[in-house]
């Protein structure tokens, strides 16, 4: 299950987002929906909305996905990150002021699957990166990786 979610993941962002392809977010975003699966929704407080296709994606959005959904994110330093059916994702920390060596993405994967591909950040400060799931926090050093945490 594992092997077939990641080959279904990496197909999804090589063909959806090329290398060097730029984004232009809305104020305060710290990254965009570029590609969506039907069911898929994020959580902001006590408002629960459907994601769309462009959606802003902000520090402390929990992104769920049923077991059609889907959803690939772009964030502002270029990191790719992309969610499978079943999955729930809350972004808890999000900096990106490079001039200002100002850089950390800290997230908690509570269940479901992920693959991420680093962005600017990982090469400024890959101590910088954190992944939380239920069982372990994960420092990140690769550009990329994929985890299941199952329920």
């Amino acid at each position: 299950m594992l092997q077939r979610a990641a080959v279904i993941l990496i197909v999804s962002v090589g063909l959806i987002f090329p290398v060097g392809a730029s984004a232009e977010f809305p104020e305060n975003a710290i990254g965009q929906v570029k590609t969506l699966k039907v069911g898929a929704l994020v959580v902001r407080g006590e408002i629960r909305e459907v994601i769309q296709q462009g959606s802003a994606v902000f520090v402390n959005d929990v992104i769920e996905t049923d077991s059609e959904g889907a959803v690939g994110i772009t964030f502002v330093d270029g990191s790719v990150l992309s969610l499978g059916p079943e999955s729930q994702f809350e972004i808890e920390e999000y900096l990106f002021a490079p001039h200002d060596e100002d850089v950390a993405f800290g997230a908690k994967i509570v269940k479901g699957t992920l693959m991420y591909l680093s962005g600017r950040i990982a090469k400024l400060a890959p101590e910088k990166i954190r992944l939380t799931t239920p069982f372990a926090t994960i420092g990140i050093r690769g550009t990329r990786f994929l985890i299941q945490v199952e329920e």
